[in-house]
């Protein structure tokens, strides 16, 4: 990924400063944020949340240690796709990608 392409500046968006392309989210506040111990999974909700995404994490939806089948399933019936660092979501066995919520 070429950091150009993702981080803009424009002094008509927040006076000039560094921020995430199509986002009011600064660069200061990203780093800010990683220096005062946010987890990189909770930055990425920000901005995807200041993209304009509807997001919830597993633990806003008390799903944190819950097995992966039971995450999974809550978010199929709730019409959500699962962003995820947990390789076990890639066994297609498992969860295969026609099972998947999609219009």
């Amino acid at each position: 990924m070429d950091y150009p392409d993702r981080i803009t500046r424009d002094p008509d968006i927040c006076g000039g400063e560094p921020v995430i392309q199509g986002t009011r989210v600064t660069l200061r506040t990203i780093l800010a944020s990683l220096a005062e111990g946010d987890s990189p999974k909770a930055l990425l909700a920000t901005v995807l949340t200041a993209c304009g995404h509807d997001t919830d994490t597993v633990p806003e939806e008390d799903l944190a240690g819950k097995p992966d089948p039971d995450v999974w399933r809550e978010t199929q019936q709730a019409g959500r796709f699962l962003i995820t660092q947990d390789l076990d979501f890639s066994d297609i066995r498992q969860f295969r990608p026609a099972r998947f919520f999609a219009q």
